[in-house]
């Protein structure tokens, strides 16, 4: 009703991963508590962003851009991609 994000609806969200939520939350310098509220001008993109990482990380995907493509850039060539997908994801038996 003030235009807040509740914090107890993240915990609705996971309500399995209480703990995870809170850490996450406060990776993110952000409330935790369940009666509180987070104001959206201190939930822009980029804290959303590493929100995410932080409840849930996928260091696979690091390791596949590692692997897989040249020079540490922040994004895969075609060539890099279709190597991973021919290399890695192929199905044998096809």
């Amino acid at each position: 009703s003030e235009g807040k994000i509740p914090v107890k609806n993240f915990f609705q969200m996971f309500p399995a991963d209480r703990k995870r939520v809170e850490a996450a939350l406060s990776a993110c310098h952000l409330p935790k508590g369940k009666n509180d509220a987070i104001n959206p001008e201190d939930f822009p993109e980029p804290v959303y962003k590493s929100f995410l990482m932080s409840l849930c990380p996928r260091p696979e995907i690091n390791e596949i851009f590692t692997s897989y493509h040249a020079k540490a850039k922040p994004y895969m060539t075609k060539e890099h991609l279709t190597k991973f997908i021919n290399q890695k994801q192929r199905d044998s038996r096809l």
